[in-house]
């Protein structure tokens, strides 16, 4: 029975009427997910965000909400069915969808320079001050001093922060 269906539904979003059905459906006070991941191409400095899961969404509907409503949103298609049995996710399944999508948005882009000076944010070197000797894409060489002697060092740009 449709009235009965409580939790998250899957709904199917129109060709690139994402942010449609976003507000739409945040005008009607329907809770909502679009997974996303962010992604750097090779080569390329700039980092794109798209859907985990293109053309398709998350709804959570609560018992005073109407499945109906969801399907005549501007920018959804339809709520996945199949025949009258609307398949409900668990929230456990939607909180892992978005650690997985806190995982997979990469930070922003770092400028550190060589010969900036930096602090080793993680590891044996916490807190120890360093100079980036030559940095390449997600990794930089850094130049340290320990126990009066000079050493190099290769690190993700992560594990670092401008002094």
């Amino acid at each position: 029975m449709l009235s009965s269906i409580e939790g998250w539904l899957t709904i199917k979003i129109k060709p690139r009427q994402e942010k449609r059905a976003k507000e739409n459906l945040e005008e009607q006070g329907f809770s909502f997910f679009f997974p996303n991941i962010s992604t750097q191409e090779t080569g390329k400095k700039a980092i794109s965000t798209k859907l985990m899961f293109p053309g398709y969404g998350f709804v959570n509907l609560k018992s005073n909400q109407s499945l109906i409503s969801i399907n005549s949103t501007f920018g959804v298609s339809e709520v996945i069915h199949f025949g009258s049995y609307y398949p409900v996710l668990q929230s456990n399944v939607i909180n892992s969808f978005k650690k997985i999508e806190r995982l997979c948005v990469k930070d922003p882009i770092i400028n550190i320079k060589a010969g900036e000076e930096i602090i080793f944010q993680k590891g044996p070197l916490k807190d120890l001050k360093g100079i980036v000797s030559s940095v390449d894409r997600k990794r930089i060489k850094v130049l340290y001093t320990l126990l009066n002697q000079s050493h190099q060092t290769e690190i993700d740009i992560s594990e670092v922060k401008l002094n």
